[in-house]
Parts: structure tokens; sequence; C-alpha cells
């Protein structure tokens, strides 16, 4: 008897080294679109979906590239999931340029959501069907659990089959009057580097995600000095919504104006 115990425990030695010795699982990351779209249509979604299979998902920074003789960005928002209902940080200067980057973090649970989360939906336009087919990738820069942990990622983007574009009938134009185009938008330079917790001049999702946990009070404020712009010792979504642009965008240069 007495040797059977000491097996059994030896077993159970062995099988949690064993597993505490794997590997994390990989995430799936994956944009889900429709197969084809119906002869004439303009626009289609495609959901992207992560699935962590164990930890809770705090924060994500994607990208999405296709083809702009085919495709554009019409608008961005959040996904099906409560957790990332809002709608992703982007920034719209990049929706004719064929890779547009969205950011998201998690502030309303550290211990959800687990398994699969649609994380946001995004609307593009055809503006080109003479391509029989479109495909569209997915990039991952940074996935995160609520308490940090850097997840890795496969990734699966997608292929739509097209129909024939929609005909267009063009404004006339008065005679002898030049046709005026709007700029295209310009990129507003964020006040200052809210977020940089290791002071080395950029912010990763791994700092949003401790801002978010210092603005759930799991955290001490001193965890991530310079970040508290208002100075009232707390952190609030206002200031993650900064760092979260500072993530896309970068940081404000030396001396640029708050």
């Amino acid at each position: 008897m007495r040797y059977q115990m000491h097996s059994l425990a030896a077993l159970s030695l062995i099988t949690v080294v064993c597993v505490a010795a794997m590997p994390a699982r990989a995430a799936d990351v994956t944009l889900d679109c429709p197969a084809a779209i119906a002869l004439g249509s303009s626009q289609f979604i495609g959901d992207v979906s992560v699935d962590t299979g164990g930890g809770a998902l705090g924060a994500y920074t994607l990208a999405v590239t296709y083809d702009t003789r085919i495709l554009r960005v019409d608008s961005i928002a959040g996904g099906t999931t409560r957790e990332f209902a809002a709608n992703p940080i982007t920034n719209s200067a990049d929706f004719a340029t064929g890779r547009v980057r969205l950011a998201a973090f998690n502030t309303a649970s550290l211990t959800s959501p687990i398994g699969i989360a649609n994380v946001a939906r995004i609307t593009f336009a055809v503006i080109n069907a003479t391509s029989p087919s479109a495909s569209i990738g997915i990039e991952v820069t940074t996935l995160a659990t609520t308490d940090g942990t850097r997840i890795p990622a496969d990734l699966q983007g997608c292929t739509v089959a097209l129909g024939p574009p929609l005909e267009t009938t063009p404004t006339p134009t008065a005679a002898g009057v030049t046709p005026t185009h709007s700029p295209a938008p310009t990129r507003t330079p964020i006040r200052r580097c809210v977020g940089d917790c290791g002071g080395d001049g950029a912010v990763t999702v791994e700092e949003i995600v401790v801002l978010v946990n210092i603005g759930l009070r799991s955290a001490d404020a001193s965890t991530c000095d310079g970040s508290d712009t208002d100075g009232n010792g707390e952190i609030t979504v206002d200031e993650i919504v900064l760092a979260v642009k500072a993530v896309l965008m970068g940081c404000a240069p030396e001396g640029a104006s708050s």
C-alpha cells in the first residue's frame, strides 16, 4: 500500500511538472467574410474573432490588409462580445492605404471573455469588381490576457468572390467649373505619451493592460508613472484612450503642444 501511495504521489508530481512545462496554446485570430457577395452588392462585413482557448482576452492590436484597387474600408465597429462591444481605436487616414490597424482593450472584466470572442466588425466597400475575388489578410501585433500575458496567435484571413460593380451615374458639373476635392484627413498628433510605463518612448499592449488594471483598482497607479494626467490618483477611460492612440500612432515628439 505504501509503495502504491508513493507511486501515485510521484505520478501526480510528474503530471504537474509536465503540464507546467507545456507551452501556452496559440490563439486563433480569424477574419470571417461571406464566401461570395450578390451581384451588384457594394458592401460586405468581415467579422474579427479571437479564440484564446483558455485565458481571458484583455487587449489586442491587429491589422487587416487588402488590395486598394478592389476594396476600401468604410467603417470599423466593435464586436458582438460584450467586453469588446465599443468601437476599437483606429486611424481613418489608413482606410484607403490597404493596411488598417485597430486596437481595443477590455475594461469590463478581468475574467472574461474566455474562448471565442467577436471583437470587431469591419465594413468593406467593393470599388472594382473586375477581379473575380478579393483576399483580405489579418496580422497581429500583440494579443494579451487580462493579466498582461502575451498570447501567440495563428491567423486566418478570408477570400470573397465578387460580382460585377454597381453602375453609377456621374454628377454633371457646370460648364467652366473645376470640380474640387476635399483634402485627405490628416493625422492628429496625440498630446503626450500616456501609458509609456517603461519610459522607452513607445506604448505596448501590455502597458495598456497595466493601465486597465489600475483603472479597475487591481493594480497601484505607481506601476505606471506619468499616466495620471489630471493628477487625481486614478486612471480614467480618457487616459487609457490616449494610451491606445499612442500604440497606433506613436508618442508625440518632444516639445509637441499639449
